[in-house]
């Protein structure tokens, strides 16, 4: 019976250290063109990041910078539905675009010292950068 219980807690615990792993995305990421910074939260069982910062909020006329369709890009909903799959690894993500005005499919891989390893991809082509942790 000890065994068991013990088993079950070990379980349990794994599955806990899992999540809290999956967590570590969370955050803001300076974007690889020094641009913008995304920040990360979970949405459910998902993530998604939007944008917190633009180094030129303002457009020519000083009105906040906004996408084709006329949406305000502070606070934008840009990346949706990334799943944790293992290792630090994030699959199934869509980014969109507000320059391009479309969608891409996004995986993103943490690597150490604050690395996130972020590809787009989009008609069977790919594109990767690395954008860093802010603290």
């Amino acid at each position: 019976m000890k065994k068991i219980l013990l088993l079950l807690c070990a379980i349990g615990f794994l599955g806990f250290a899992t999540a809290q792993n999956a967590d570590t995305l969370m955050g803001t990421y300076l974007k690889a063109d020094g641009k913008s910074k995304v920040q990360f939260f979970k949405s459910g069982d998902t993530y998604s990041g939007k944008i917190v910062w633009l180094k030129e909020p303002a457009d020519k006329n000083g009105n906040p910078k906004t996408d084709s369709k006329g949406k305000p890009l502070m606070g934008m909903i840009v990346i949706t539905n990334l799943k944790y799959d293992k290792d630090g690894t994030y699959i199934d993500g869509k980014c969109y675009r507000p320059v391009e005005n479309d969608e891409i499919k996004l995986k993103l891989k943490l690597l150490p010292d604050g690395i996130l390893e972020v590809t787009g991809s989009k008609w069977g082509f790919s594109k990767t950068e690395k954008w860093k942790k802010q603290m």
